[in-house]
């Protein structure tokens, strides 16, 4: 069941500072965090700091910022117990410092982008042979998933269809969609995220490098007891059967129109206190009980569901740039059950400019090549010796 789960860590009184995600180090180290949000086969390095005594490490004890609890989240009161012992004075804190990072990791914010990609996780439902679906026990009953609608052949015979071609040292933009539910896991290649709408936990930021991401972000549900929001919200709906908000909106604080949700696309009223509505018709009819007198300021409380129209949610951009190994990435959801029902795919390497080289230049190409291997990691050795103590350390683990 856990392969379904990101976990929301939490460590009450102790203080939490993040130093790397995936084995990359931040862009600035260290950053104070309250919680980790690690999506499935994530990672995080993180330094600890407790007060004397016995705290809990949880997962889940409290909600985000829509204050629900999403239904991928592992939830686990009491993961263990970390027992802090008084053995002296209090440490310094940590330094603040700025990793020198290798050519792979660099921010590539300000880099001109030469390849650019949509993915969408799309959803999918498997069904059984009876016409049942199958929900794969992920939480929120949001299904599995497709690369682009790409599913692999089921014969072993059949060819492989790479989703995505790009260039070797190229910087790559992709732009990656539903994910809530369904973290996005890229092989040989970490990314670094350009853009995101995090406004659950703020845990993925602008900067950050990663290799698997996921974005959570449960379906608005917002709550009310104005009779000027339901006023306001049949008259937004009054033209439209699909029960869209596809004029500007606001009920109870919450954005609601095509401007809000991360700008990303609409969504549909689904729900009024929790019973489902498809109709305008039925949702007038929920509506009413509520009471909608004429000059009625406040009316009895109403819970109104909504859910994207796409049925996409979870949206971010990245770049990275492909280095040094030719041939096919390995894309798929890393709730390996979708994996295995289909949501995989590959992204090819190609080296179009080493090849014209090789044909043109011959084995110059292998001479020059080692010459500057060398006069580069002499170069680096005089960097590295003249650089403060703290400014020298690797940006991968790996590195060491």
């Amino acid at each position: 069941g856990a392969a379904f789960y990101f976990v929301d860590l939490t460590v009450e009184g102790c203080e939490l500072q993040l130093l790397q995600k995936d084995g990359v180090y931040l862009m600035e180290v260290p950053r104070p965090v309250s919680r980790m949000v690690i999506p499935t086969g994530g990672r995080a390095d993180v330094a600890v700091r407790c007060r004397p005594g016995r705290h809990t490490l949880a997962s889940g004890l409290r909600p985000g910022a829509s204050g629900t609890f999403n239904g991928n989240m592992y939830k686990n009161p009491h993961l263990a117990t970390i027992e802090a012992v008084a053995d002296g004075g209090e440490d310094d804190p940590l330094p603040h410092w700025v990793p020198e990072r290798p050519y792979y990791v660099r921010d590539l914010r300000g880099e001109t982008v030469t390849g650019r990609f949509d993915m969408n996780m799309t959803p999918f439902t498997p069904m059984v042979s009876d016409g049942t679906p199958v929900y794969m026990d992920n939480g929120d009953k949001g299904g599995s998933c497709k690369m682009n609608d790409f599913m692999p052949p089921e014969s072993d015979s059949a060819p492989w269809m790479s989703v995505h071609t790009m260039e070797l040292g190229s910087v790559q933009e992709w732009r990656l969609a539903n994910l809530q539910g369904h973290p996005m896991h890229l092989h040989v290649n970490h990314f670094q995220v350009v853009d995101v709408d995090d406004r659950e936990y703020n845990y993925t930021q602008i900067g950050d490098w990663q290799d698997t991401i996921e974005v959570v972000a449960p379906p608005p549900v917002v709550t009310t007891t104005s009779a000027a929001d339901l006023a306001a919200l049949m008259k937004t709906l009054e033209s439209e059967t699909s029960l869209a908000v596809t004029q500007p909106l606001t009920v109870a604080g919450t954005q609601l129109g095509p401007d809000a949700w991360g700008g990303r696309g609409l969504v549909k009223v689904v729900s009024v206190d929790g019973v489902p509505v498809s109709s305008l018709a039925e949702l007038a009819g929920a509506l009413q009980d509520h009471g909608d007198a004429p000059g009625e300021a406040e009316v009895a409380p109403v819970t109104l569901g909504f859910k994207p129209v796409s049925g996409m949610n979870g949206y971010a951009t990245v770049r990275f740039r492909p280095e040094r190994f030719v041939g096919e990435n390995v894309i798929h959801c890393h709730f390996l059950e979708h994996e295995d029902l289909g949501c995989i795919g590959t992204a090819s390497v190609v080296d179009t400019h080493s090849a014209a080289e090789v044909a043109q230049d011959g084995g110059l190409v292998l001479v020059v090549s080692g010459f500057l291997l060398v006069f580069s990691v002499f170069l680096a050795c005089l960097g590295r010796s003249a650089a403060p103590e703290h400014a020298r350390q690797p940006a991968l683990l790996s590195d060491w």
